[in-house]
């Protein structure tokens, strides 16, 4: 028997600008079962959900959020507090939110805590790659 094999899939997008986001990703992404969404915001507060700009991006990332089977939110310092036009996830809704050593400087920072209690504060690329896997594998790591 053969184990199961993992595989990543890009999904179609836009060539102006290259990205996979609008219309056709969001339907690509109703074709599918994703086990782990990592969704990058635009900005957050710990009172509000994760917020975009852009339209496109936004529906993307709600379609990611919403059909995943785990969903963690990467966002560095620079990211807590800032508010934009729409939101597309609550913070109380992410399995797992990844933050820079920076962002405890913050003071909604406790607040963040309080919300969704499984924020990893992580140093730098290496270390926010180990809570990843982490997160996607616990009983390997």
């Amino acid at each position: 028997m053969h184990a199961a094999r993992k595989q990543g899939l890009i999904l179609g997008g836009t060539d102006d600008p290259p990205a996979t986001l609008g219309a056709n990703t969001v339907n690509e992404i109703a074709r599918y079962r994703a086990d782990f969404a990592m969704v990058p915001p635009f900005g957050f507060r710990w009172d509000r959900w994760c917020d975009e700009l852009h339209p496109d991006e936004i529906e993307t990332a709600r379609a990611m959020f919403d059909d995943a089977r785990k969903r963690v939110i990467l966002a560095d310092y620079s990211k807590v507090g800032v508010v934009s036009r729409v939101s597309y996830c609550a913070l109380v809704n992410a399995d797992c939110v990844i933050v820079d050593v920076r962002a405890r400087q913050n003071a909604m920072f406790p607040q963040l805590c309080s919300v969704n209690p499984n924020v990893v504060v992580a140093w730098g690329l290496r270390r926010i790659e180990r809570h990843v896997r982490h997160f996607l594998h616990p009983q390997h790591t």
